[in-house]
């Protein structure tokens, strides 16, 4: 969208691009609809980079943008703009720096001899003596349709590929954007390859009715998963409803999950209804399934085939209608090997297999899902804008995380209260606690931890640079790329 002239002027930038990484340059070349930045640091083409543009006298404004063209010098990039007050000031600055603009004349309206410049904070802006500010809303929120309208007309269909399948499967929207911060369901699920597959298999799995099992070490967030499926599927409109079933006493197992009439036994004062009654038309959530006694499991079994059962003391039987997603952090058909689980039970519920990957499987996805806990904690705990410090950030990722996303979300949380200043440090995080090896563990296994943590450290020294680290351990980068497969490390 070339109809607003491009200005050649120089103001410091920062940026941030889609892998975190933050770069300072300059602008060249600036106009409403996009500009130049000079910079040693360029992203990749067509991604989306986001701005922060240090304007004289007007303060920072914040844009995001797409990478249009990439130079050695630095990158040109599409502007999208999301905010009113942002759009507003910088049509101001180029109107004051380059008055006898056209494209920005027909912008301004009124006398610009009777307007102010006001500051309010750190906001500063340009109002009419008697009048609202300027340029007026009708104004701006033209430049915003125009301005995305142009970022639909000039970026590649690649971008907007990217961009769903990156918010598909990194946040899951809540239904109610007004309900209370909930820690026990973090939105934030991860960027690594791995996390993309277990994505695309909820994606996949969630539209079809059959049975799902999630297994997975203790914290990797099987209820959440198992939530996702449900918001994402024909049965959304019902209830879901978790049972651990490892809570559950195996004299009241039968009552619980069918339900049971008056006087059925001793103590059933009143007709109740089961799990299975309860998920009518929605999901049941069976949470470490491999606990259920294996007299219920015949039962279950026999559910799952007839889609009918009984209460207790009640021959009338009643349709069962609802999905059945299980869990475990157990080897079932280890456990089927061994007489504890039934096998045509295992294969019943295993129609559809997620596993889902522990946190130091997927280091890559440590860092970014610390921050979005932090910022969803200082949210809920009003303490302002803690941050990690960079020793604490190496802490995070030094740790090998046996408790997962549930031991992260506590570390964290036991860190932003603890900490006296705005900057969380190692010590705040109880970090200090080095990796504890079990006593069953052979001395190969010793070796690969001490192998994979120097490995860590190594790439985290080097910002995962191959060469500085083959130079570190004086091994070839074959041999460093060998090393990174084998305990699954992403650079």
């Amino acid at each position: 969208m070339r109809q607003f002239d491009r200005f050649d002027i120089s103001v410091p930038i920062a940026f941030r691009t889609q892998k975190r990484e933050q770069c300072d340059g300059v602008t060249k070349n600036f106009s409403i609809t996009g500009c130049y930045v000079n910079t040693s640091m360029s992203p990749a083409m067509h991604s989306l980079v986001k701005l922060a543009v240090d304007l004289p006298a007007f303060g920072t404004i914040g844009a995001c943008g797409v990478v249009l063209r990439v130079e050695k010098t630095g990158f040109a990039i599409h502007l999208n703009w999301g905010d009113k007050e942002n759009l507003r000031k910088l049509v101001w600055y180029l109107f004051k720096v380059f008055p006898s603009s056209p494209s920005l004349k027909g912008l301004i309206s009124g006398d610009v001899e009777d307007m102010l410049l006001v500051s309010e904070g750190k906001r500063v802006f340009l109002v009419e003596k008697n009048t609202a500010s300027i340029p007026d809303d009708r104004v701006v929120e033209q430049l915003l349709r125009k301005s995305w309208a142009s970022l639909i007309e000039f970026s590649p269909d690649s971008f907007f590929e990217m961009m769903m399948e990156w918010s598909s499967h990194l946040y899951i929207s809540p239904p109610d954007t007004e309900r209370t911060v909930d820690l026990q369901r973090p939105l934030y699920l991860g960027s690594s390859p791995v996390m993309q597959g277990v994505m695309k298999k909820v994606r996949r799995f969630s539209p079809t009715t059959l049975p799902v099992l999630l297994i997975g070490e203790t914290g990797v967030g099987k209820e959440m998963f198992a939530r996702m499926i449900h918001d994402m599927s024909q049965a959304r409109e019902g209830p879901f409803v978790p049972v651990n079933c490892g809570a559950i006493p195996n004299d009241l197992f039968e009552s619980v999950v069918f339900g049971h009439e008056k006087g059925a036994f001793t103590g059933a004062h009143a007709q109740q209804k089961g799990w299975f009654e309860s998920t009518h038309g929605g999901t049941l959530f069976l949470d470490e399934i491999g606990e259920i006694p294996l007299a219920m499991q015949v039962k279950l079994l026999r559910v799952l085939q007839e889609k009918t059962f009984s209460r207790i003391g009640s021959t009338k039987e009643i349709r069962f209608d609802s999905r059945i997603i299980a869990a475990t952090n157990k080897n079932l058909k280890e456990a089927v090997r061994l007489g504890h689980f039934r096998e045509d039970l295992f294969y019943r519920i295993e129609g559809l297999l997620i596993e889902i990957p522990p946190l130091r499987e997927r280091f890559e996805d440590i860092l970014p899902l610390a921050e979005y806990l932090l910022s969803m904690i200082n949210r809920e705990l009003k303490v302002g804008q803690k941050h990690f410090s960079q020793h604490a950030r190496h802490e995070l990722l030094d740790y090998a995380w046996p408790g997962n996303v549930r031991e992260l979300q506590s570390a964290i949380y036991r860190a932003v209260i603890v900490s006296e200043c705005p900057e969380i440090g190692s010590m705040d995080l109880g970090q200090s606690r080095n990796k504890v090896l079990k006593e069953s563990q052979t001395l190969k296994e010793m070796m690969a931890i001490h192998e994979k943590e120097i490995f860590r450290r190594s790439l985290l020294r080097h910002d995962g640079n191959v060469t500085k680290v083959s130079e570190e351990l004086k091994i070839s980068r074959p041999s460093v790329y060998n090393i990174m497969k084998k305990f699954k490390i992403r650079s």
